[in-house]
């Protein structure tokens, strides 16, 4: 390539058809307000304009049927949190900020939940619960209250901190079902007041496309679960057959359980295809203690 033809190409690459390209394409855009030491022109949209947030979403939900845990959607979900918190008390007021807020909350957690480094939520949710709550749209009602759930959950499974975590569900959430199952979490988790099967019961509660139920799944504190309840089974049982373990124990939820068991207990086949653990046969020392 020429001099002449390489000079070309970079005057084309700082025109104004090529800043008119990203400018119309948000999710190409770097920029955002806690990197930059000046708004944008994008930023400025979307600090000021329902459209231009409302059109970043769209991108970032095209995107998301394309790549929906890569970094454009990030980026661009990103960039609306950063705008969402940066919003004057004037729009925080307004329902279809708070819708919008929500759908990006919602996404956020759906993202990292698939990432599982569901702490990057936990910002979000707070920002939710103490500035934009109170100005929900009825009509968002049960979706607020999931965010809701999520944040106090988060406190109880990461923080271990259930005083704050019940002072938050009773507040928002008292005399509604997700109370007493958020309540139910919350307290075997903390306080072991139950066995700890109640905890996977609980959350089977939830549809399989429910937020909470995502949540928990995904959080570090569900392999804490699965540990004590494995500690629970092979404690009480000499043997006890995989699908029983399976559905009363774990309700389903944990999906690779059988194999687990496989390498860690000697397990017989019967004639009718049931298989049993033998608890009393470890293959691998201090299983048990998982």
């Amino acid at each position: 390539m020429s001099d002449e033809a390489i000079l070309y190409k970079r005057r084309q690459k700082f025109s104004e058809e090529a800043r008119q390209a990203i400018l119309n394409d948000q999710l190409k855009d770097h920029a955002l307000l806690s990197r930059s030491h000046r708004t944008s022109d994008i930023l400025q949209d979307l600090l000021h304009d329902e459209n231009a947030r409302l059109k970043l979403l769209q991108e970032i939900e095209k995107q998301e049927l394309i790549d929906p845990d890569g970094n454009l959607v990030e980026r661009g979900l990103r960039k609306l949190r950063e705008v969402i918190v940066a919003a004057k008390p004037k729009s925080r007021r307004k329902p279809a900020f708070v819708h919008l807020a929500i759908q990006v909350y919602i996404k956020t957690i759906r993202f990292y939940c698939r990432r599982r480094e569901n702490h990057k939520s936990l910002p979000g949710l707070r920002f939710y619960v103490e500035n934009l709550l109170e100005n929900a749209d009825p009509r968002d009602q049960q979706r607020s209250h999931e965010l809701i759930a999520c944040c106090a959950l988060y406190i109880a499974h990461s923080e271990q901190d259930i005083l704050r975590c019940l002072e938050l569900l009773k507040k928002h959430l008292y005399g509604n079902k997700i109370y007493d199952h958020c309540r139910v979490l919350a307290s075997v988790y903390c306080l072991r007041s139950e066995p700890p099967c109640v905890w996977f019961a609980t959350v089977s509660q939830f549809p399989d496309t429910s937020l909470v139920r995502s949540f928990l799944l995904t959080l570090p504190a569900f392999h804490e679960m699965q540990r004590r309840t494995i500690k629970v089974i092979c404690t009480c049982y000499n043997q006890l057959s995989l699908s029983f373990i399976s559905s009363y124990w774990f309700h389903h939820l944990w999906e690779d359980i059988e194999s687990y068991l496989i390498d860690h207990w000697a397990i017989e086949v019967y004639e009718n295809g049931s298989k049993v653990a033998k608890f009393k046969k470890q293959k691998v020392e201090g299983s048990c203690k998982r």
